[in-house]
């Protein structure tokens, strides 16, 4: 699988992220459905999928940052930099 699938001046897809987004999505999709099956409010549903993604993205920084303390000591703009890695 190659890592960069696509650059768009200095957008760039990585095969990776591309690969996660489109489990997330189906994912979200899948058990929208299976709520309205079961006589849930789908929306309810996709608003806690959404929220749970989230949530999972900023604590996942959060770990990566606290266990690279000693980087963004001196580097603080850096923690809010996603696209820099971690």
């Amino acid at each position: 699988m190659f890592p960069i699938l696509f650059k768009f001046g200095p957008f760039t897809i990585y095969s990776y992220g591309l690969m996660l987004f489109i489990a997330v999505f189906t994912a979200l999709n899948l058990l929208t459905k299976e709520a309205q099956r079961q006589g849930y409010n789908k929306d309810i549903i996709l608003d806690l999928g959404i929220i749970i993604v989230l949530s999972g993205i900023v604590g996942a920084r959060i770990l990566y940052v606290l266990l690279n303390l000693d980087f963004y000591k001196d580097n603080l703009q850096e923690i809010f930099m996603l696209h820099h890695g971690g």
